[in-house]
């Protein structure tokens, strides 16, 4: 009798420390102050690549501010290229100059590391894509490194590092502000680069 005692002791300490263990862990996943800073964080990295694919497929400009800290050059010139991308594909393809893609190609972002200090962030993300399809120039798949900053209760995009070529392709400066878009000398360059006028 006093063994099976001794037993049942045993494990019922034995389960109270595993139960302990595993709630301490799902404690500091779940109840952490950082788990809605982080699932924050992802949204803005997230929406932003949307947002941009969605302009990009309906040919229209949607507003990216809202997930950008628009005191940044770059950020300034990723406004201007969105612009610029989806007016040039709209006018190539009204005027038929073109194959224009109006499909959207799946993309997967996998985290590999958020660290968060105070109100700025840093975020880590692998970009996975579909390598033969034709992904809109803002897709940078590989690595993509993200730093924000909290900004009146939002997370905002600071800094975008990616591919050095394909940032120069699409965004071409960090340091140097880009002159908003002058659509009809983008419709003249068109027209010279399918021998048009």
């Amino acid at each position: 009798m006093i063994k099976k005692r001794k037993m049942f002791i045993v494990v019922l300490v034995g389960a109270i420390i595993i139960i302990s263990v595993f709630f301490q862990i799902w404690a500091k996943d779940v109840l952490s102050p950082n788990n809605n800073e982080l699932r924050a964080i992802k949204s803005t990295i997230e929406g932003f690549y949307d947002t941009q694919y969605r302009a990009y497929l309906q040919m229209e400009y949607i507003d990216i501010t809202p997930y950008l800290d628009m005191s940044k050059i770059q950020n300034h010139n990723k406004v201007v290229a969105l612009k610029t991308l989806v007016f040039r594909r709209k006018y190539m393809d009204e005027k038929k100059y073109c194959y224009i893609e109006k499909r959207r190609f799946p993309y997967e972002i996998h985290y590999k590391d958020i660290k968060i200090d105070g109100d700025k962030a840093r975020a880590v993300i692998d970009l996975e894509i579909k390598v033969k399809e034709a992904y809109p120039p803002f897709i940078s798949y590989g690595e993509n490194i993200f730093k924000l900053e909290k900004q009146e209760g939002r997370w905002k995009i600071t800094k975008h590092i990616y591919n050095e070529w394909d940032l120069r392709a699409y965004e071409l400066y960090t340091d140097k502000k880009l002159s908003e878009p002058d659509y009809e000398q983008i419709k003249e360059q068109i027209d010279k680069e399918f021998g048009i006028k």
